[in-house]
């Protein structure tokens, strides 16, 4: 990022462009999706807690191999988790 650009966001409270709030997030060692929501290019459920937020940020940085494995891991895990309470619910 620009000297020029991080002077504008500042000083003169300039909205940074989607990469930049990136960097800055990184910089800042925080999950980009609360920079890029707080500048307002990501519409996220208020209901999103910063642990989700994270999450989501740790799940963005994985690699695409990495990110079907979570994926197949939790669809497993909702499987499971929907056949325990159908068990629960019919032993009731």
């Amino acid at each position: 990022m620009s000297s020029a650009a991080m002077s504008n966001i500042v000083s003169k409270g300039v909205i940074p462009v989607p990469a930049n709030c990136v960097r800055i997030a990184k910089a800042l060692d925080i999950p980009p999706e609360i920079l890029l929501r707080l500048a307002g290019y990501v519409r996220l459920p208020e209901s999103m807690d910063d642990e989700e937020a994270t999450l989501l940020s740790d799940f963005a940085k994985l690699d695409e191999r990495a990110k079907r494995d979570v994926v197949a891991f939790v669809a497993v895990l909702k499987r499971a988790l929907n056949e325990r309470d159908r068990r629960h619910k019919s032993s009731d």
